[in-house]
């Protein structure tokens, strides 16, 4: 879902989490003062840059400047430069899942939980009993359940399975 505002030179706009798109809207172009005019009511060209590799320029129509960004393991800063001015472009990390002790219980069943700090991820768990299978030949095994805030848990019965890999995946 791009993120819109409107904004004023010099303001700075910070995203918060895993995104993979934005858009920053700009109004008031053309006219003494309005932040895109030259002060002769000719429109001055919009021609956004972005000034590291991993934030590019998406497009931009309407006013609306749409940017993309991948995903990343640590906090990130960057900077969209219009009409003269930087735009910081913050994007927060989001950690791969930490594995929390994976016991078998006394009545036999399979059990693993993780922590995440994406609070709005879901995940589902695969399974296998090749490791060697590409992932796609993998089965679904179930949804991860939301016991807490950040933190993930799994069941599965092991007198059906025995043996076998687990993998997690978001959505």
């Amino acid at each position: 879902m791009p993120h819109q505002g409107n904004l004023r030179r010099g303001q700075a706009v910070g995203l918060i989490g895993e995104v993979a798109e934005g858009a920053l809207q700009f109004e008031g172009f053309g006219g003494e003062g309005a932040g895109g005019g030259n002060g002769s009511g000719v429109f001055v060209p919009l021609v956004p840059t972005s000034n590291l590799p991993w934030l590019s320029i998406a497009g931009i129509a309407n006013g609306t400047v749409s940017f993309a960004f991948s995903a990343t393991t640590s906090n990130r800063t960057a900077n969209i430069t219009l009409l003269g001015q930087p735009i910081a472009i913050t994007q927060a990390a989001v950690l791969p899942p930490a594995l929390i002790g994976p016991p078998v219980l006394s009545n036999g069943t399979f059990q693993f939980a993780f922590s995440n700090n994406d609070l709005g991820a879901s995940f589902t768990v695969l399974t296998t009993t090749n490791l060697s299978l590409p992932l796609s030949n993998w089965t679904v095994a179930g949804p991860a359940t939301n016991t807490a805030p950040g933190l993930f848990q799994f069941s599965t019965d092991t007198i059906n399975n025995p043996q076998g890999f687990y993998r997690i995946r978001s959505p």
